[in-house]
């Protein structure tokens, strides 16, 4: 399962945290059950990625 939060959006730069939050829903608005799921964050000049774990 892949699903895009932002894309294509400019965030202002400096200190600032930047929220980006996921629903726990997939792409057809359907709720996903309890798991591990993989994160991506990407930039132009740098990229991260982890895990989180959604509960219910």
């Amino acid at each position: 399962m892949l699903r895009t939060l932002v894309e294509d959006r400019l965030f202002p730069t400096g200190d600032a945290p930047i929220d980006v939050r996921w629903d726990g829903r997939d792409d057809a608005g359907r709720a996903v059950g309890s798991g591990v799921f993989f994160y991506q964050l990407q930039t132009p000049t740098n990229a991260a990625s982890g895990k989180l774990v959604l509960l219910k």
